[in-house]
């Protein structure tokens, strides 16, 4: 029988915990994570048209067959943007959920493995985490770190229940199936630890056993009526248990500690380069858990069967997670389109820390005070280390990030609007006439509380328009649908903007058109707008927009010639909107901070377009305070006008306000 540890020690568990919460809120405050990643900001879309009242679309727009916690997560964010406003900060909160519970759950199993010393390891091992997991676990994308979360309460329920009465064992057991069963549907990448539980439940819930089999299955529901009526889903759905694609042994040794974990998929600045230093850390952390692992199959050997099940859940977590990235080599990388791909993504090894953590922690329980005072020594150097290096990103706040709205109109498609029947499901195709007059049809009688929601769907109107042009700039529909688009009820002012843009999108997605087929579909959409309306102006400053890029990197400003006049203001506004993106860095500083010299140059600086891109920017990487205003005034001078046209509406799109008005008139001086 293990002696009780000391009275202290719940103490200390329970503090480094709430130390760690600590730092993961300084993270987002004074770090670089409150910032939504362009994807991530998927979910956090979907999270706003859920609370726009479209709940009965959320599998649909499920982002990946892979990740139902992307779906799980938007619901989770309801609740909090209808309370605090669906901004950057407040979506971050709901990954800073998950990591709360992974951390309460993580010591809960540490601790019934070896006790509170243990736990508080645990603890303070998650306080020094390296970057690549503290930046997965702030992106709420559901095949990050939370993969973790629900099997971890799993394990929880199952080692809490050897010594309750039958009953309550049974209830235990079904909720921890159900909840291993939720989690292969969350991610994945959750079932690194299915062998941990489905071990841990034979040896807790003895006769019970039969409560956890049944409830996992029930767990799946929600995997399972996704793939109900998605046939590339359901056809690949098997692909994750059955190919087996064997890594080569040097591509799993760099997988796991060479530079392809420390600079391939993340710029993690905590690891720094592959120096004496960073490697040693790494060496130490894993040389901590594989010792750690060995010490807990041992004792679990010779140990009882509740006791026995709980040293078993890291070394199983761990050896299963190495054993998956052996066999699934394919995995290891990006996968396909998004409707026909594996699901088992391995790329980002999130669980990977939390593992190496429950397999290092109770070594500070090891016999003889010589060992342990090693064991905390080890742990200690990891944790301070990570520690340190954690807080030399805590270099400010990044107010721009914080009050940003989360939804942003970055030309997917929108699920919500219905297409025509039959469904075509292939996005290239949705320009058919019955998928216009669909959405015209809804839009005209649905009504939206939030203006994120309305523009989203004028923008899918416009795409399909703009697949409509594409197709055929001669068809006779055309005409009524975009002046049935031009009539919405209850007009937004954002609205022909947001139809422009779903035109342009669609006719020119990587803004790669040249004259003439840029020409020829700007005369058509001119031809078939109703009288008197320059739709086709819109749509190419919207076409300019999205190819100002070429127009940069092949320095091509003094050729007007090589692209349609209607898109050249759009090439000069998406040039405003760069230099506050490289004047910021992306909205972490502000532009003083960052770019110091004189960054307006070229040509496009004489064309108001460029102040409107600027000012655009400006609202979105700076901000809409009174303060921002007057600095965009002082950097646009005699052009504050042109800047203010771009800026007020552009307030009103990322920050749910009008900009501040500092005189009776006009922008501010």
């Amino acid at each position: 029988m293990r002696p009780s540890p000391p009275r202290p020690w719940p103490r200390v568990a329970a503090g480094l915990v709430l130390a760690e919460l600590l730092a993961t809120g300084l993270d987002l405050w004074l770090g670089p994570f409150a910032r939504v990643h362009w994807e991530e900001r998927f979910n956090a879309r979907v999270g706003v048209q859920l609370l726009c009242g479209h709940a009965e679309k959320a599998l649909d727009l499920q982002y990946r067959t892979f990740c139902g916690g992307c779906t799980a997560e938007a619901w989770l964010a309801v609740p909090l943007f209808a309370t605090l406003g669906p901004t950057h900060l407040v979506w971050k909160l709901v990954p800073a959920l998950f990591h709360a519970a992974i951390l309460a759950l993580g010591a809960g199993v540490a601790a019934r493995a070896a006790g509170a010393p243990a736990a508080a390891a645990w603890a303070l091992l998650m306080l020094g985490a390296p970057g690549y997991y503290r930046e997965l676990a702030h992106t709420g994308w559901g095949n990050h770190a939370e993969s973790t979360a629900l099997p971890l309460l799993a394990l929880v329920l199952l080692l809490g229940a050897e010594r309750a009465p039958a009953p309550a064992r049974a209830l235990r057991g079904a909720l921890a199936g159900a909840a291993t069963g939720l989690g292969l549907w969350f991610a994945h990448t959750s079932a690194h630890l299915l062998p941990a539980a489905l071990l841990v439940a034979l040896l807790s819930l003895r006769g019970q056993v039969l409560a956890f089999l049944v409830a996992l299955p029930i767990g799946l529901w929600p995997w399972w009526a996704y793939h109900r009526d998605r046939d590339p889903a359901r056809d690949h759905a098997g692909d994750w248990l059955t190919a087996v694609d064997l890594a080569p042994p040097g591509a799993l040794w760099d997988w796991l500690f060479g530079p392809d974990l420390r600079q391939g998929l993340w710029d993690a600045a905590d690891y720094g380069p592959m120096a004496a230093g960073p490697t040693s850390w790494w060496a130490l952390a894993w040389a901590l858990a594989a010792v750690g692992l060995v010490v807990a199959l041992r004792r679990a050997a010779r140990a009882d069967g509740p006791h026995r099940a709980a040293l078993l859940v890291g070394p199983l977590g761990l050896l299963a997670l190495i054993a998956a990235y052996a066999l699934r080599h394919d995995l290891w990388s990006n996968l396909p389109d998004p409707y026909v791909n594996a699901a088992f993504n391995l790329r980002y090894r999130a669980p990977l820390w939390p593992m190496l953590a429950l397999c290092a922690a109770p070594l500070v329980t090891l016999p003889g005070p010589a060992a342990r005072r090693l064991a905390w020594l080890g742990i200690g150097l990891v944790a301070a280390w990570g520690l340190a290096w954690r807080a030399s990103l805590w270099t400010g706040g990044r107010d721009a990030w914080r009050g940003l709205h989360v939804f942003a109109h970055d030309g997917w498609a929108d699920a919500i609007v219905p297409l025509g029947q039959p469904p075509e499901q292939i996005r290239r195709l949705q320009g058919r006439p019955q998928d216009l007059q669909a959405a015209l049809a809804w839009l005209q009688a649905h009504r939206d509380p939030l203006p994120a929601c309305r523009s989203a769907h004028v923008f899918e109107l416009g795409r399909r328009i703009g697949v409509a042009v594409g197709q055929d700039p001669a068809r006779q529909d055309l005409a009524p649908a975009l002046a049935g688009a031009l009539a919405l009820p209850d007009p937004h002012p954002l609205d022909p903007r947001f139809l422009a843009f779903g035109i342009a999108k669609a006719l020119d997605p990587k803004g790669e058109l040249r004259r003439p087929d840029l020409s020829r579909l700007l005369d058509g959409l001119a031809a078939a707008s109703p009288p008197g309306l320059a739709l086709d102006l819109d749509v190419g400053r919207e076409l300019g927009q999205l190819g100002w890029e070429q127009a940069w990197v092949k320095d091509e400003e003094s050729r007007p010639d090589w692209l349609d006049p209607r898109a050249w203001e759009g090439v000069c506004a998406g040039r405003g909107a760069r230099d506050v993106a490289l004047a910021t860095g992306e909205g972490a500083h502000r532009p003083a901070e960052v770019h110091g010299e004189d960054w307006v140059r070229g040509q496009c600086p004489s064309r108001d377009s460029y102040w409107r891109g600027l000012g655009a920017a400006w609202a979105r990487l700076v901000g809409c305070r009174d303060g921002d205003a007057r600095d965009l005034a002082a950097r646009a001078g005699d052009r504050a006008a042109a800047a203010w046209q771009g800026y007020e509406p552009a307030c009103v799109e990322h920050r749910g306000h009008a900009a501040p008005t500092l005189v009776s008139s006009g922008p501010p001086r």
